[in-house]
């Protein structure tokens, strides 16, 4: 016994050598990360230490050498830096599962003892923190017969037991056993010793251990094994517990359930022959690989979230290959309670006025809080003082972060007195959470400066002198110079004097305006001659003139809703009158033809225009009035009486263009061959009677035969070439 000891611990030492170089030759392989516990957030906040163990899934073997850098942690969503890692030896927890019915029948269980004994001087080889945990599964009539339970059980021991009860578990093992036993109900109860152990030491011991159950069974396969091995393997990933298994079968038809347990909870299945050496060594070198997990890497962050339950992940990345684990982790962080205890509530401060110092007296209000530090929390890092919004000071000497308030400067000194009520507050910057804020309720406060003394009358006299000097240089200036003209008026006599008064009296009159600086008269105008307002008149002064349906957007408004704003414009070009659309909705018409948009047209007198339900009429204004002679003298009619003539019997006539609907427009003078021609002067109607205005245009001509209304033919209006002289209508 004492030889297979030391074979035993030269074949750890050879393992333990070898890792390095087989966890380097794992890098490729896909790792396994499984956090063992609840991360420890208690023992030194605001750290927080996270234990995990990364292993090769394919070997069994620990992967060491990893660094911070092959580590990520997401805390609530949020990544965290890791502060610091390290690689100690925690120990493991294993339950070996003795399934005796198939092993007995075969004659391998003195095989399996044998094995039990090896890895019992595995762990204890390895490392004193192991533990190991026995657990024999018989069936009811062996039971009975020995007296024990059908599931029989060591529990694990402590560190200071010297394997006996290990020893007496294995002694019961070895009694004869015949029929199959219920090795589902094995792995229960190995389960329970590790998730929920009836001892609260062990428990204890437990929370941060790497566990692991080894199964030596002969696979047989009874009813519902299928669902009875997915309910293990459920229980097992939840508890990060992996399950080895030892098939103790001859040939290599092993238990497909049994492979599925061992490979989907993260450990393998090794097959041993009683009659081959060979399977011997692997289930002994794989006793040798598992111990190596016993070692976990500590991953230290720091959290800054208060007091509450929060997930965690840890992922790691070993050469192109990553695994990742989740749990949650409890914050104890806790905020302190801050106060603002100086000054008083409703406290009322009076700032003096100096009138030898001419400002006011140093006064001070001081500032200071009393902070109340429950278990969790931590002295605040600084503590800022506020009235209103305005920052008015921070300290950073606990506990009572006290300063003092300057209020002399806060304003400026008046003949009045001011008065300023404050709202002060205070914010407490939190030693362990760096974005926490505490506020403290608000207090108010009064403050009060002192006016400054009333002036006296010189005081005042000369303030007003420094703010309105220029006023006294002009009033100097303007006396200096009535001294000089009463000196020069004094002295000047005669004709001196009179040549003096008689030039300031020109230079006085010239600076009247003339009359003819006021605007020119009208020269034409517009009358409504059919619409609303008729015989409404708007004279035509201006270079544009906007007329429209509403007044706050024309010169002239027409008050017609079928009309534009503004509906038409009329133009005034040395002397001339033009007309253009602009671009109104129901268009403008010039004597019965609608004018395009936009484009200007010469505009005659006496034209009609219509807008809408509207019939304007352009009128010129102005002019020489012609004698009488000028007018064409009546044609005798029957009897030697001129037609038409008043008084003379004869039938009354229709004046002269009253046959026609408008009054037609006419090509601009200097159109008709030879020349310009002048306007014929205003001429009176048959029987002597005056008839039309005054026109400066020669008359509408009409197609000869032509009497349609609203039809007349004309040539492009344009306006005169030159305007007429008024002096003389035959030169330009």
């Amino acid at each position: 016994m004492k030889r297979k000891q030391q074979l035993l611990l030269l074949a750890t030492i050879i393992w333990v050598l070898a890792l390095p170089v087989m966890s380097l030759a794992q890098v490729e392989r896909a790792p396994v990360l499984i956090i063992q516990g609840i991360p420890n957030a208690t023992a030194d906040p605001p750290n927080v230490r996270t234990q995990v163990s990364v292993f090769d899934k394919e070997t069994g073997l620990s992967i060491q050498g990893l660094t911070a850098e092959s580590f990520s942690i997401v805390e609530h969503e949020a990544a965290v830096p890791i502060q610091a890692i390290s690689y100690e030896q925690v120990g493991l927890a294993v339950v070996a599962i003795i399934d005796r019915g198939g092993l007995y029948s075969a004659g391998k269980i003195d095989q399996v003892i044998e094995f039990t004994h090896d890895l019992q001087d595995t762990l204890a080889a390895d490392s004193p923190l192991n533990r190991l945990a026995i657990v024999s599964v018989n069936n009811e009539r062996a039971a009975a017969a020995q007296s024990i339970e059908r599931i029989f059980s060591i529990n694990f021991m402590p560190e200071s037991d010297d394997g006996q009860g290990i020893a007496d578990a294995l002694d019961i093992a070895k009694v004869p056993l015949t029929g199959n036993t219920p090795m589902y109900d094995g792995l229960q109860e190995a389960l329970r010793l590790l998730r929920n152990n009836p001892d609260a030491d062990v428990r204890n011991m437990l929370r941060n251990r790497r566990k692991v159950i080894i199964l030596f069974t002969n696979g047989f396969e009874g009813e519902n094994e299928e669902a009875l091995a997915t309910d293990i393997i459920n229980q097992a990933n939840a508890a990060g517990i992996s399950v080895y298994i030892v098939g103790m079968a001859p040939t290599d038809n092993a238990n497909r359930n049994l492979s599925r347990l061992a490979t989907q909870t993260n450990g393998l299945h090794q097959r041993h022959n009683n009659y081959d050496e060979t399977t011997k060594t692997q289930v002994r070198d794989l006793f040798g690989r598992i111990v190596t997990q016993s070692s976990q890497y500590f991953l230290t962050h720091q959290t800054y979230l208060v007091e509450g339950t929060y997930r965690l992940s840890v992922k790691v990345d070993v050469g192109t290959r990553s695994a990742e684990d989740r749990t949650e982790f409890i914050s104890v962080l806790k905020r302190p309670s801050v106060t603002l205890t100086s000054p008083d509530n409703g406290v009322m401060v009076t700032v003096p006025y100096s009138d030898t110092l001419e400002s006011y007296l140093p006064v001070y209000i001081p500032l200071r809080v009393s902070v109340r530090t429950p278990v969790g929390a931590v002295m605040p890092r600084e503590v800022r003082y506020y009235a209103g919004s305005d920052l008015i000071g921070s300290s950073t000497a606990g506990p009572e972060f006290a300063i003092e308030w300057y209020v002399s400067n806060l304003v400026t000194a008046t003949f009045e007195s001011q008065v300023i009520e404050y709202t002060l507050s205070a914010i407490a910057i939190d030693g362990w959470l760096p974005d926490a804020q505490i506020p403290t309720t608000s207090i108010q406060a009064t403050v009060t400066w002192e006016p400054k003394p009333p002036l006296t009358t010189l005081e005042l006299l000369w303030l007003w002198l420094k703010a309105n000097w220029w006023l006294l240089i002009i009033l100097i200036g303007l006396l200096i110079g009535l001294i000089v003209l009463f000196i020069l008026n004094a002295r000047m006599k005669g004709e001196l004097a009179k040549k003096i008064r008689s030039g300031t009296t020109s230079v006085l009159r010239g600076m009247t305006r003339p009359l003819s600086a006021l605007q020119a008269p009208a020269q034409g105008k517009l009358v409504i001659v059919q619409g609303a307002n008729i015989g409404k008149e708007f004279r035509l002064a201006g270079q544009v003139i906007k007329v429209g349906r509403d007044p706050q957007f024309c010169d002239f408004a027409l008050y017609d809703e079928y009309v534009s704003n503004p509906h038409f414009n009329i133009y005034m070009d040395q002397g001339n009158f033009y007309i253009e659309d602009g671009g109104s909705k129901n268009q403008t018409k010039l004597n019965g033809t609608i004018l395009p948009p936009n484009q200007r047209q010469f505009l005659q007198p006496d034209a009609i225009i219509d807008v809408g339900a509207t019939r304007l009429q352009f009128k010129r204004l102005g002019g020489k009035t012609q004698p009488l002679g000028a007018y064409p003298q009546p044609t005798p009619g029957a009897g030697g009486q001129p037609q038409g003539a008043a008084g003379w019997g004869g039938p009354t006539q229709v004046a002269p263009q009253a046959q026609q609907p408008y009054p037609q427009t006419q090509p601009a003078p200097g159109a008709y061959p030879g020349g310009p021609q002048p306007y014929p002067p205003t001429q009176p109607a048959p029987g002597g009677a005056p008839g039309v205005p005054p026109q400066h245009y020669p008359p509408t001509q009409v197609v000869p035969g032509g009497s349609q209304r609203g039809q007349p033919t004309q040539p492009q209006q344009q306006p005169p070439a030159q305007p007429g002289n008024p002096n003389n209508p035959h030169k330009p």
